[in-house]
């Protein structure tokens, strides 16, 4: 007898596994990192990567890991260091590559969170590269730089200079709206 659970991505009811809503090497890449995760009363954080079981072992393991392995090459090779202000970098990717796994990860965010997923039911084919880039989906991407610590009123190691920017965020927006992290703010309309 089934659990009536089925996969996120292609509805097969064999073999789910445990998928990592950020990839698995980015916290260890990083470090120790905090996760925020709902639950039925609260949201908390955790110290350790956070998982949802949702994903058949065919997905998670093939299209979903050459993801994954993506996102780890480009950490290492642009991600992995701070940029400060007059620094130049050319960032160099593949726009479907980047785009899927930026899907990906603000899918599993919403499934975790209990966020609408309706935006991603035309992307699940795409983000498992099955099929063309639906339309209307935008990448905005920003170079964060150290903010300086006199300029923050967050607590800090005694004797630091600055604070590193957040590695990244994913979220999703309508479109015609956009998303100010500094200042905490989202803006729809024109």
């Amino acid at each position: 007898m089934g659990t009536g659970r089925r996969c996120a991505y292609c509805y097969t009811t064999d073999n789910l596994t445990n998928e990592h809503v950020v990839p698995d090497f980015y916290h260890k890449f990083f470090g120790e990192t905090i996760s925020i995760v709902k639950t039925r009363s609260e949201e908390k954080a955790i110290s350790n990567p956070q998982e949802i079981g949702d994903v058949c072992a065919k997905c998670n393991n093939v299209a979903l890991s050459r993801l994954d392995d993506y996102l780890a090459a480009l950490t290492k090779k642009y991600f992995s260091s701070i940029i400060h202000v007059g620094s130049r970098v050319r960032f160099e990717f593949g726009f479907d590559l980047l785009l899927r796994v930026l899907l990906k990860v603000a899918y599993n965010v919403a499934r975790t969170r209990n966020w609408t997923i309706a935006v991603f039911q035309e992307a699940k084919e795409f983000i498992l590269g099955e099929k063309p880039r639906p339309s209307g989906f935008r990448v905005f991407l920003q170079l964060l730089v150290p903010t300086p610590a006199r300029k923050t009123d967050l607590p800090l190691t005694p004797g630091a200079t600055e604070v590193p920017p957040f590695p990244w965020r994913t979220d999703v927006f309508p479109q015609g709206c956009w998303s100010d992290a500094r200042a905490n703010m989202t803006r729809c309309g024109r």
